[in-house]
């Protein structure tokens, strides 16, 4: 095993031996939350697979919007060998591409696409573990 990933938790360690040839960017796994206040995501372990997911666990709404809370919006992100993860955002029952990415200054930026040529980024911070 390479010298620098010595100090990788055993979740991101299984990650990296199911995609042995994909780069491992740093990790994701925690509590995020949009950049507008709006919705708070917790990414984890997708149950037994080595993907990871965003699971909303909180949110603010207008009256009428209907609810993510609970909800798995983001499903089987894995590395994909650029510095970033891949996977899918799932809304209204619709799966769409979703790609992330996380800065140096620790901002995470989710882009969703349900086109090519249509994409949304949103970007997320850091609040807990």
């Amino acid at each position: 095993m390479p010298r620098s990933l010595n100090g990788l938790s055993t979740a991101l360690l299984f990650t990296l031996a199911t995609s042995a040839q994909a780069q491992m960017p740093p990790s994701l796994l925690g509590v995020w939350q949009q950049d507008n206040g709006e919705s708070t995501v917790r990414v984890a372990q997708c149950g037994a697979s080595p993907y990871l997911c965003a699971t909303v666990i909180a949110e603010k709404r207008k009256p009428g919007d209907p609810s993510s809370l609970n909800q798995t919006i983001v499903q089987d992100m894995r590395p994909n060998g650029k510095n970033g993860w891949t996977g899918r955002y799932i809304v209204d029952g619709q799966s769409m591409k979703a790609s992330a990415k996380l800065s140096a200054r620790g901002m995470l930026s989710f882009k969703i696409c349900a086109m090519p040529f249509l994409c949304e980024t949103i970007r997320l911070n850091r609040v807990g573990n």
